[in-house]
């Protein structure tokens, strides 16, 4: 019986070989957790672990509390760090470690949300002021401007006066203060300096509505 013969493959050496193969085959693989370590280093990797740490405890603050923040003992007021009371109780007899840790909720939520609500109206303000410009760019300059030369506790304080004092309160005075953050007035001067496209300008001829024209070419921006 007659075998067939296959022709041998040739041999791939170093002269022959692509310079993308060669490269590939010479640069190590780094993977993206050993990236980020690099990137953060030891004292960033020791803060995130930390701040990790704390949210999961403020998330299961029902769990890890020993006692209820809320509930006195007078039998045993200020006291100091005992087995039962790991930091001691206050004036009332309260647990403070239960205490520290319901409050982390707050302490977390309240810099996250004002982050949030206070960057998307930032950002709204300021790609609104590049895309119509004209009067309404003057006016929304003028309020930012305003905005960003008060500071933010003054807001908050005169929330609270008019509103009374409240979580929500204190939140919509901080949101409404940091509205004007360094970030969204640097989006909106790079919104002014960029033309409208082609495509945002024969939108119109395509059917198309002018808020959907507008938000289309501001998220291209």
């Amino acid at each position: 019986m007659s075998q067939t013969v296959q022709p041998a493959q040739p041999v791939q050496t170093a002269a022959t070989a692509s310079p993308t193969t060669s490269l590939a085959a010479v640069r190590p693989r780094v993977r993206p957790r050993a990236r980020l370590t690099e990137r953060l280093g030891a004292l960033g990797v020791a803060a995130a672990l930390v701040l990790t740490v704390i949210v999961v405890v403020a998330i299961l603050a029902p769990v890890v509390a020993p006692y209820d923040p809320d509930q006195p003992n007078l039998l045993d007021v200020l006291s100091g760090p005992t087995w039962a009371h790991w930091l001691g109780t206050d004036a009332l007899g309260r647990d403070i470690l239960s205490r520290l840790i319901w409050g982390s909720r707050l302490t977390l939520a309240g810099p996250a949300l004002v982050i949030v609500l206070s960057t998307t109206i930032g950002a709204l303000l300021a790609l609104t002021a590049a895309w119509f410009r004209g009067r309404v760019d003057t006016v929304i300059s003028w309020v930012v401007d305003v905005l960003f030369a008060v500071p933010g506790i003054v807001f908050a304080l005169i929330a609270v006066a008019i509103f009374g004092p409240g979580f929500a309160t204190v939140i919509g005075g901080l949101v409404i203060a940091y509205a004007a953050c360094p970030t969204c007035r640097r989006l909106g001067c790079r919104a002014r300096r960029r033309p409208p496209s082609s495509a945002a300008s024969c939108s119109p001829i395509c059917g198309r509505s002018s808020s959907r024209r507008r938000c289309r070419h501001s998220a291209s921006r």
